[in-house]
Formats: C-alpha cells, sequence, structure tokens
C-alpha cells in the first residue's frame, strides 16, 4: 500500500507539471530608421521570453550593409561586439541597453561573418545623439555606423488576454511527461484491479 501512495504522488506530480502553463514567448516587429549618416533602414522580428531575445532576424534593406541577419543568441562577445540581448519593451529608456544591445550576424553565429550590432544611447556618445539607437556592421569595412530611431511593436496572435503572446517549445517535454503519466496510470490501474 506505501508503494502505491508513493507511486501515486509521482503520477500527480508528473501529470500537474505535463498541465502546467508553459512558458509563453512575446513576438515583436522591429523597424530602424537612420538619422545620420546615411540612408539605412532596417525591420526585422524578435522573439522574447523574460526579457531576453531569444530569435528573430534583422533585414537590412537600405544602406551599405543590406542582407538578412540572424539574431545571434546568448551573451558574449567577439572581436567587434559586445551582446547580451535583453530587451525591455516597456521601457521609455530604450527597449535594448545602452552596454551591448542585440547582435545579428548573417551566419547567426557570433564572429564568423558580417554581423549587425543595435543599442541604445541615453546620451550622446560615439558620434550619436542623446536619445537614440545606434546600428554598426562589422567586421569588414565597419561601412555601417548608423544612428537614428527604432521601434518594437508587438505581434497579435489573436489571444485577446495576451495579444502579442505565443507558446514556447519546451522541446516535446510536456508530450513525454503526459505520456509518462498516463503509462503510469494505466499500470496502478491494472494494479488495483487484481
Amino acid at each position: 500500500m506505501k508503494n502505491l501512495h508513493i507511486g501515486f504522488g509521482i503520477v500527480t506530480a508528473l501529470v500537474v507539471s505535463a498541465i502546467s502553463p508553459t512558458a509563453w514567448a512575446d513576438a515583436f516587429d522591429l523597424t530602424f530608421i537612420a538619422a545620420t549618416p546615411d540612408d539605412t533602414v532596417a525591420n526585422g522580428q524578435l522573439t522574447v521570453i523574460g526579457d531576453v531575445a531569444t530569435g528573430g532576424f534583422l533585414d537590412v534593406t537600405a544602406g551599405p550593409d543590406a542582407g538578412i541577419y540572424t539574431l545571434v543568441a546568448g551573451t558574449g562577445s567577439d572581436s567587434s561586439f559586445v551582446y547580451d540581448d535583453f530587451v525591455f519593451p516597456g521601457s521609455d529608456n530604450g527597449f535594448v541597453d545602452s552596454t551591448a544591445g542585440l547582435l545579428w550576424s548573417l551566419s547567426g553565429a557570433a564572429g564568423n561573418s558580417q554581423e549587425m550590432n543595435m543599442w541604445y544611447n541615453p546620451t550622446a556618445q560615439y558620434g550619436a545623439p542623446g536619445d537614440s539607437y545606434s546600428l554598426w556592421g562589422a567586421p569588414y569595412n565597419w561601412n555601417l555606423e548608423a544612428y537614428g530611431t527604432a521601434t518594437l511593436t508587438p505581434v497579435s496572435d489573436g489571444d485577446p488576454v495576451n495579444a502579442d503572446a505565443t507558446p514556447a517549445s519546451d522541446g516535446g517535454s510536456t508530450v513525454v511527461l503526459l505520456g509518462g503519466a498516463l503509462a503510469v496510470l494505466q499500470a496502478f490501474r491494472r494494479k488495483l484491479s487484481r
């Protein structure tokens, strides 16, 4: 009987964890328009979980480094840039930070292809006016050093309660846990029917 209670507790924990809410990812459209020194325009999309960008792209449609760049997820640095992928959608002081920012590359990895780095300038720095965003391209020729405005707009998925949220993937662990819980429940049912 003791084993039955322990087993039932394990099954209950598995079922509760399998049906509990998954993490939610927010999707945002991103735009950048340079004010100086060139006519760089970029659009893209970011997936944000808990104030960290976990995926996305940046399409530089006008300017010297046109191309589609993939977000480099995580935190790090290479010979050109430092990045942390923090995103604060509701901030009045820039939606990316002023110390590292976001990093995209043509390959999706840091340090082995053309890159784009975006950060916020709360005050004038590196030739950028205060309250602006910097978008720099590297490493080849530093063709792009643009300063301008950027916006982050929630992408609606039709959910009226959390309009910009989409379920984050759990890698299939919910299905595995639920399947395991059902198998254990079936075994208990057989044991009880004897």
